[in-house]
């Protein structure tokens, strides 16, 4: 009998992997169906809420989300220098921008999986860089999420439970940042490191921002513009913090909802969650058809000597 609580114990750790796997799979379906229930259930209402001043809103924040994809992937290369691997600018950029479909296998992990394939395949960076690479990308999301939730601290209604999460997520992203600080000070090529959370304090309001557009386009009640991109800050790294839940699916829209400074009717959250979503698909596409487009005239020039 005493035997058994090792095995149990053992039998977790050889098959945790799995068991996420089918843990995401089964709360994305689930997410999924509730979403797509009540939605439909209020199909009237949101067929009230779109119009082509909608369809403009959408289309800015999908340039947005465009945007930010270069943004990332040289915030991903400062992370690879910093953990040694050796792979130029260009190259790193176009494997970041040539795997942007992987973000759509169910998972959300598998942008991530197959770029670090890639620089196994291209450049034979062994696997204990890898899985580094891999943690230390996820704990840089992470962490400036944290950080930048501090402008909703400053932004949102005193004494409101937005402000005191995004206190609290701000006050963990502080003590993380401080422990790592404190940690890799004396290690060579720790800029590289400030390179890349800097980038990304740019990169979660910016995303902010576009579902801050949507938001607005759907002429939900007007509680600040700032308001509304703090809330999504806060709701969207519980969301990415939420292993469970791919890409943050159900996570992130419940937060917002109870959250939310603004009193919007869950109507108007979940129509407004699922716009960002479809203008996100549309930065996706609209990203990587303008990198195929340039790597195809590049491919034509003559190689040039790579930069970082």
């Amino acid at each position: 009998m005493a035997e058994w609580p090792g095995r149990i114990r053992a039998a977790f750790v050889a098959n945790w992997p799995r068991l996420l796997a089918i843990t995401q799979r089964v709360f994305l379906v689930v997410a999924l169906f509730a979403i797509a229930w009540y939605l439909v259930r209020h199909a009237a209402d949101l067929r009230g809420l779109l119009s082509w001043r909608v369809a403009a809103h959408c289309l800015i924040a999908a340039l947005l989300l465009a945007a930010v994809h270069p943004l990332i992937a040289w915030a991903f290369f400062q992370l690879q220098r910093y953990n040694g691997i050796a792979i130029g600018l260009s190259t790193s950029l176009a494997i970041y921008m040539r795997r942007i479909p992987a973000r759509y296998v169910p998972g959300g992990v598998w942008h991530s999986v197959s770029r670090l394939a890639d620089m196994r395949l291209e450049a034979s960076v062994g696997i204990a860089q890898l899985r580094s690479q891999f943690l230390l990308e996820a704990a840089l999301v992470a962490t400036s999420g944290l950080l930048v939730c501090g402008l909703g601290f400053l932004i949102l209604p005193g004494g409101s439970p937005a402000r005191v999460a995004a206190a609290l997520q701000a006050g963990i992203g502080a003590a993380v940042a401080l422990v790592t600080f404190m940690l890799v000070r004396r290690r060579a090529g720790k800029r590289r490191l400030l390179f890349a959370l800097s980038t990304f304090l740019v990169v979660w309001p910016v995303a902010g921002g576009a579902f801050a557009i949507i938001a607005a386009g759907l002429a939900a009640p007007d509680c600040g513009y700032l308001a509304t991109v703090s809330t999504y800050v806060v709701a969207a790294v519980q969301g990415y913090v939420a292993i469970f839940a791919p890409q943050g699916w159900g996570v992130t829209e419940a937060s917002f909802t109870l959250f939310d400074p603004c009193g919007r009717a869950l109507h108007q959250v979940l129509g407004a969650f699922l716009l960002y979503r479809f203008s996100a698909i549309g930065g996706d596409l609209l990203g990587y058809a303008v990198w195929a487009f340039f790597a195809r005239r590049a491919a034509v020039r003559p190689p040039s000597t790579e930069a970082d």
